[in-house]
């Protein structure tokens, strides 16, 4: 690889710090003196490491640390590393690189006060928690929760909002089915239509997964965004039939994203469905049953 141009990609990108590693091996071949900084490492020592083993020292490494979802959309990280400033990292391959390279841009978040750091890395733990218990009991749910946290991120950020704000959506996003847990796994897995009792106990899993992160209200509501994922702008959707005014605003892109995962994966029940039919579903859904800002960014996401 040629160094000149390596230095050339980290510094137009201009973010707080930067890293550099080769696309296939994950070996870091450069970092900005501001990364280093923020990492609080020397330059050489982390041209000796991986960058997974970088991304695993943070408390977002464990959401985000096999080599595919690395590369997927925003990690906002906004539990401290131990004893160092709360940050967060995106990751992205260079598209015209000669090489196979990946880019990760670090950020440091502002000033937080002790107690928020404390409930954050709180979250963090029961986060990481909960989504190996659904791993281990049921990867169908597993692989589901993955592919909305990044959904989500990417709608979260194409709406612009806050770093705080990202990490919050993909933490809910994370443990959106959580309550699942509870549901019969021949439930789970049927291969064709539920009965009317099956369909009544499968949503009841938004009530049971706010049951199980009722204590974790604090930096973000997970167990309302839990609670609500399935809920509808008119009033159509499920436990509570809420609209617009009473859903909260993490529930509604995690709800988008909901649909979007489960539209292109296949499922027990259905097989994936086109990219056209996805798109088509979100638009029509736009100005009736979906939160139309939260659409259009969901559209621009699978577009581009």
């Amino acid at each position: 690889m040629r160094r000149e141009g390596t230095q050339a990609f980290v510094q137009r990108t201009k973010p707080k710090g930067a890293l550099l590693a080769d696309g296939d091996s994950l070996r870091i071949v450069n970092v900005t003196a501001s990364a280093a900084h923020l990492l609080e490492h020397s330059r050489d020592d982390l041209l000796d490491l991986r960058l997974d083993q970088v991304l695993a020292g943070t408390a977002g490494g464990a959401w985000f640390s096999d080599e595919t979802s690395l590369l997927d959309g925003v990690n906002p990280l906004s539990s401290p590393w131990e004893g160092r400033s709360a940050a967060w990292y995106r990751c992205f391959r260079i598209a015209d690189s000669p090489t196979s390279l990946i880019c990760v841009q670090l950020q440091q978040l502002p000033n937080l006060d002790a107690a928020r750091r404390v409930a954050e890395q709180q979250v963090a733990i029961a986060v990481r928690t909960f989504t190996r218990v659904v791993r281990t009991r049921d990867p169908g749910t597993d692989s589901h929760q993955t592919g909305v946290t990044r959904f989500a991120g990417r709608i979260a950020q194409q709406l612009d909002l806050s770093v705080d704000e990202q990490a919050g959506v993909m933490c809910a996003a994370a443990v959106h089915d959580v309550g699942k847990l509870a549901i019969p796994i021949e439930i789970l897995a049927f291969p064709g239509r539920l009965s009317e009792a099956a369909m009544t106990m499968m949503r009841s899993h938004a009530m049971l997964g706010h049951h199980l992160l009722r204590e974790l209200s604090e930096p973000w509501p997970l167990a309302d965004i839990a609670l609500q994922h399935h809920e509808r702008v008119d009033g159509s959707g499920y436990p509570n039939g809420l609209t617009t005014d009473s859903i909260h605003p993490f529930a509604s892109i995690v709800a988008v994203a909901d649909v979007i995962d489960a539209m292109l994966t296949h499922r027990p029940y259905h097989p994936a469905r086109p990219l056209p039919t996805v798109l088509s579903e979100i638009e029509a859904g736009a100005s009736t049953i979906y939160d139309p800002d939260v659409a259009r960014a969901a559209l621009a996401v699978l577009r581009g």
